[in-house]
């Protein structure tokens, strides 16, 4: 329970020495984890090249390294963002060395169905250590069968409960992760045939419309057909769920490819777009727009009310790219996405996606629909940055009001958002400012070096 895990945090500080005192402490007298957060934090402002990153990457190993087991869970969790790049969070773990968690730590984690949600992006970070881009990472050759142990125990668990929207959304993710590595060749290793038993089980006994059911079914049938060089049209659909997100990406470009030769084949896909499975949906929408000469009259609509009311963030991203990718299409879609940012209803991600969208359409806009942007972009600065700045960047000079508020932002930013801001943003709207070279005059330029996140090879 959440409850449960509050008390476990504390009992760990107070553990720590996280004693309650009534005058502010040194920071050399705060309890280990919140040193180590304090730190990361300055790694992620900071330039990879500069003092300030690497003194406190070296107070990161030394506190690591004072850490017991269940100290470096309670950290690894304070660690987790939910909002942000998988990479970053993928990095954070590298901090704390091979197999930092016990299996039974996980399968505690795993059991919880009360988990905290930084406990959640913890599993489903470490987890995706066992996929084939990170076999030198946080999880060794030796733990990544254990761990697909783990989930086929907790797979048989389910199949006898009802797990929720976000139980089930976890297991696809761990589910993948691991797939993505060994497959669903049972004859790879006695844990992966223990794993497909427990998947084939959960879907002849859990409810046929579950998300996880449907998604564990679609792996099974993708196993089955993803072999094949030239897939038919009912194959390549198959492929849409499944769990290598390369596989659903080809057989995207496939179905859109067809889709160009035959437009009719569009009335099959409008009904997965319904499909309990986002990534599913979300291959559908990146069909839609790898095809942008197909019924831009009918797919344009779909496509924005797929931005503006899926619930997957997932699919959300993949409707602002199909967006973007058919934006002279797409004057239509400007007002409704204006209307939604100008509403409490929209979350961080889904804001961001519909910033980015508008930065592709804004060339499009009328100048009332690029001063309501430039609004909603300087409004939304703080809370879904990115796509504020992306969308800021369109504007151009319209927004050199935001000037201000954009060198404020960039005090607190980390350093790919400063990056962005000095290379893009403030050059695009403020270009009389630049110099003969291109260069932003000094004080606004910061250093750009260094567009990785410590110990990955992936920018955010």
């Amino acid at each position: 329970m959440r409850t449960a895990f509050i008390l476990t945090t504390l009992a760990a500080f107070l553990t720590a020495g996280a004693v309650a005192q009534d005058e502010p402490r040194a920071d050399g007298d705060k309890p280990a984890p919140i040193r180590i957060l304090s730190a990361w934090r300055q790694m992620r402002r900071a330039d990879v090249r500069s003092d300030e990153f690497r003194d406190a990457q070296k107070q990161i190993a030394a506190l690591v390294g004072g850490l017991d087991e269940s100290q470096k869970l309670l950290t690894a969790t304070m660690l987790m963002d939910r909002h942000a790049d998988d990479n970053i969070n993928a990095a954070a773990l590298k901090l704390f060395g091979q197999d930092f968690l016990t299996i039974e730590q996980v399968r505690g984690l795993l059991n919880d169905s009360g988990r905290a949600f930084a406990q959640r992006v913890l599993l489903r970070t470490y987890y995706g250590f066992c996929g084939p881009d990170f076999r030198d990472g946080v999880v060794s050759d030796q733990a990544c069968p254990q761990l697909a142990a783990l989930l086929a125990e907790r797979q048989a668990a389910l199949a006898d409960a009802q797990p929720d929207y976000g139980e089930q959304r976890l297991m696809v993710h761990l589910l993948c992760s691991v797939l993505s590595r060994y497959g669903l060749d049972a004859g790879k290793s006695p844990e992966i045939r223990t794993l497909r038993d427990a998947m084939e089980a959960y879907a002849d006994k859990a409810q046929k419309d579950q998300h996880l059911t449907m998604s564990v079914e679609g792996y099974l049938a993708a196993a089955a057909v993803e072999s094949n060089p030239s897939p038919s049209w009912d194959e390549a659909v198959i492929c849409l769920g499944h769990w290598d997100p390369l596989v659903q990406w080809k057989a995207a470009k496939q179905i859109a490819a067809d889709l160009e030769k035959d437009p009719s084949r569009l009335a099959k896909l409008w009904p997965l777009l319904d499909d309990e499975r986002d990534e599913v949906r979300r291959a559908v929408v990146q069909a839609l727009g790898f095809a942008p000469k197909v019924e831009p009259e009918t797919v344009v609509p779909k496509v924005t009310q797929m931005l503006l009311w899926d619930r997957g963030v997932t699919v959300q991203t993949a409707a602002a790219e199909a967006l973007a990718a058919r934006a002279d299409q797409a004057d239509a879609s400007i007002d409704p996405l204006l209307e939604a940012l100008a509403t409490a209803r929209p979350g961080t991600q889904r804001i961001d996606a519909i910033l980015t969208a508008l930065s592709h359409l804004a060339p499009r806009a009328t100048d009332a629909q690029k001063d309501r942007m430039l609004t909603a972009a300087v409004d939304k600065l703080l809370r879904a940055p990115r796509g504020a700045l992306l969308a800021l960047k369109a504007l151009g000079p319209r927004a050199a009001g935001a000037a201000e508020a954009v060198r404020a932002f960039r005090d607190q930013a980390d350093r790919f958002e400063r990056q962005l801001i000095d290379r893009h943003v403030l050059p695009a709207i403020l270009p009389e400012k630049e110099d003969k070279d291109g260069e932003i005059p000094q004080g606004e330029k910061g250093s750009a070096e260094g567009n990785q996140e410590p110990g990955t090879g992936n920018k955010e």
